[in-house]
Parts: C-alpha cells; structure tokens; sequence
C-alpha cells in the first residue's frame, strides 16, 4: 500500500523548473535544487515502459553539485512533448555554461550546452 502511495504521489507531483542558473526538480518526498552553472553536467537517459512491452528512452541532463554530492535528472521531454520546447533547451544551455570558462573541466558542459542548442534548433528532429 505505502508503495501505491508513493507511485501516486511521485506521478502527480513530478515537476522540474529553472530561476536564473538554478534548476530545481520536486519528486514525491521533496525537492532538490542545483545550480546549474557550477555543477557537474552530463547527458544521460532514462528508460520508460510506454505500454505493455514497448520501453522509451528520454534524454536527460544530469547535474551534480560538487559541494553537496546533491544530483537532480532533468528530462528532456515532457508529458506527451516530443520534447522540451526550443526556449526551454536554449534556456537550460545557458544556465549551464552562464560564468563558466570554456577549457579545462568545464569544457564538456559547453559541449553539452552546444548539443541542448542544437536541439532547439531542429524541434522536429528532422
């Protein structure tokens, strides 16, 4: 039963938003904010079950903040999106690389931040 309810609540209050460079991610128990520019990015996927046999993979940005070792996934698709709107990708690039130097560590997250860009400027994936 307890796991019912956690299901429940997990579906009904999953929500994801951005304020300047911090992206913050509200599961079922509580929610989680990372600064963007300053954690550690990388693109990931997760797996869903789309009725009884077919399984999707959605696209995700995960971040890290080095500090804290908190980590939060950001889908790139929303509930029945193809995936996130142009200004939303463009949006997300540029919290993660906002003050960040292009070399070094941090150059994989302006590659990150190029490919999200690319993204929104093909939204049909075409």
């Amino acid at each position: 039963m307890l796991l019912g309810l956690y299901l429940v609540l997990r579906v009904l209050r999953t929500a994801a938003w951005l304020e300047g460079t911090r992206a913050s991610v509200r599961g079922a128990l509580g929610t989680r904010t990372v600064d963007l520019a300053t954690a550690d990015v990388a693109a990931g996927a997760v797996a869903y079950r789309a009725g009884d046999e077919a399984v999707v993979r959605v696209p995700t940005v995960v971040a890290r903040d080095p500090g804290t070792g908190r980590r939060i996934i950001i889908p790139l698709q929303g509930m029945g999106l193809a995936t996130l709107p142009p200004y939303e990708l463009r949006a997300l690039a540029d919290a993660i690389t906002a003050g960040r130097p292009t070399d070094g560590r941090d150059a994989d997250a302006h590659v990150l931040a190029g490919q999200l860009r690319t993204m929104a400027g093909n939204p049909l994936g075409l």
